[in-house]
């Protein structure tokens, strides 16, 4: 004879109103605690206006700081914030590219 085997309730983690029954304990509720999650959970639109925006930002930090050094620009307007932005945005591709030149640019 077979022994009964007792039956098991199983409990479903989502609710009949669709509502999620797990409890998190110990987890904070701030959304700086999962950063990955939250740029994640961003809207594309939003995603690329916040990388736009700090892109923009570090170039003007940059920038100011050209600026704060006096002449430290070379053929450039002294004073010129537009000149130090875009000194500084070349800067950024200088540093993303290494030292990448056409194989034919030659010197003189």
């Amino acid at each position: 004879m077979k022994k009964a085997v007792p039956k098991v309730s199983v409990s479903r983690m989502i609710d009949p109103q669709g509502g999620f029954k797990v409890v998190r304990k110990g987890v904070s509720n701030s959304q700086w605690g999962d950063l990955y999650h939250w740029l994640v959970s961003l809207s594309w639109p939003r995603f690329l206006t916040l990388i736009s925006l700090g892109y923009v930002t570090v170039n003007t930090l940059f920038a100011l700081a050209y600026l704060a050094g006096g002449d430290g620009i070379a053929n450039a307007h002294p004073g010129s914030f537009l000149d130090a932005f875009f000194s500084a945005f070349k800067l950024w591709h200088l540093l993303a590219t290494g030292p990448c030149i056409p194989k034919h640019y030659t010197l003189t």
